[in-house]
């Protein structure tokens, strides 16, 4: 006799209890199976001072487990000399510690699916004083269960003078990041200043108002700057800078003072800036005559005005993207041989400026799939190899 759900000690029953001990045992451990996938893309020193390096990485997550690890969930990213988060993709930092980076995945497509149903990319830029092949992670956890981490990439030490040396005025492009002359990440925060791409011959909005805050450009592009802005895009048409004759700028216009500037850029709230804060002052204006608005600006041609845009630009701390818009400028299609001789034509002019040299980027040609133009041949139009 044998109770009732109990069996005799045989080899089926056996092998009945350790499959069922075993599913048991695999349900509870497979739940949250997490793996993940750390390579680190660049490392750098910093200029902020010694032992004090910076890396990007990129980490792949998945879930091999059978049950669904939802958002939000807890990530702790444990590496040498780990201290800080400097920038994140994907990732909420809530904290740091000692060698430790915590913070949450939180966006709904960032839940993980069971038995790899998907992989969620994690981005980091973090600060440590590891200078050397171990700066990859050496143990990242999810929902608290450490996963199984592999490591594909991981460059060796950074150069003790960083990405770039120092004071070299050039940037340069690192793990997707672009680097700053001091061998530090570069964020840009830019605006759109259109104008030489639609026949105006200047940028943009010079027209609105009456006084000075928005007719004159100079102080437009002080405005900008007090607002925090380090970048602006420039899009242009070929035919405008070497076809258009340029629109006259000079306009009379109401002189505003120092203070009314200020005021114009406060946040909501406030009506001055505080006494105790440093105001940033422009560090090329230009010589303007009161009354008078944009009497300055260059009027032979409207190449010439474009550069001269570009340097001022570049003289008050701003970086330059030039950008050739395709939807209203079509040369590339229309003479693709004058639109290869353009190019280095414009680079050639702007490059007269030491200063602007190094602080323009270019956008070759923007959304050029608008126009069904691709790399090869195709929707009835040839293709382009767009190299210089």
């Amino acid at each position: 006799m044998r109770a009732q759900g109990s069996c005799l000690v045989t080899p089926a029953c056996l092998a009945l209890v350790l499959s069922l001990l075993g599913s048991a045992t695999a349900a509870a451990l497979a739940v949250n199976n997490c793996s993940v996938t750390a390579e680190v893309t660049s490392h750098w020193a910093l200029s902020t001072g010694d032992n004090q390096y910076a890396a990007s990485i990129s980490l792949l997550l998945s879930n091999n487990g059978t049950g669904t690890i939802a958002v939000p969930y807890d990530i702790s990213v444990e590496g040498v000399g780990y201290s800080e988060v400097v920038q994140a993709l994907n990732f909420d930092s809530t904290g740091t510690s000692t060698g430790v980076i915590n913070g949450t995945a939180s966006l709904y497509w960032e839940t993980l699916l069971p038995l790899g149903g998907n992989t969620v990319n994690l981005g980091l830029i973090i600060q440590t004083t590891s200078n050397a092949s171990n700066v990859a992670p050496t143990a990242v956890s999810i929902a608290g269960k450490t996963c199984n981490l592999n490591i594909t990439q991981t460059p060796g030490a950074a150069p003790a003078g960083g990405a770039i040396e120092s004071g070299s005025g050039s940037l340069t492009t690192s793990g997707g990041n672009i680097i700053d002359p001091d061998g530090n990440v570069l964020n840009l925060l830019g605006i759109n200043f259109f104008g030489f791409d639609d026949g105006n011959t200047m940028v943009d909005g010079l027209w609105a108002g009456s006084d000075q805050l928005t007719l004159d450009f100079a102080t437009v592009v002080y405005r900008i700057q007090l607002l925090g802005f380090n970048a602006v895009r420039l899009p242009f048409s070929f035919q405008n800078l070497y076809n258009a004759a340029p629109k006259s700028q000079t306009q009379t216009c109401s002189a505003v003072t120092t203070e009314a500037i200020l005021s114009s850029v406060t946040y909501p709230g406030k009506t001055d800036i505080p006494a105790d804060q440093p105001v940033p002052t422009q560090a090329s204006p230009a010589a303007q005559t009161p009354g008078v608005c944009n009497d300055y600006v260059p009027s032979d041609t409207t190449l010439d005005r474009f550069a001269w845009v570009v340097s001022y630009l570049a003289a008050n701390d701003f970086y330059i993207l030039l950008d050739n818009q395709f939807n209203l400028d079509t040369t590339v299609l229309d003479d693709y041989q004058q639109w290869l001789t353009w190019w280095p034509s414009l680079i050639s002019t702007i490059s007269q400026d030491a200063t602007a040299s190094l602080r323009i980027m270019v956008d070759i040609l923007n959304e050029p799939d608008c126009n069904g133009l691709e790399w090869s041949a195709a929707n009835g139009k040839p293709g382009k190899p767009l190299s210089l």
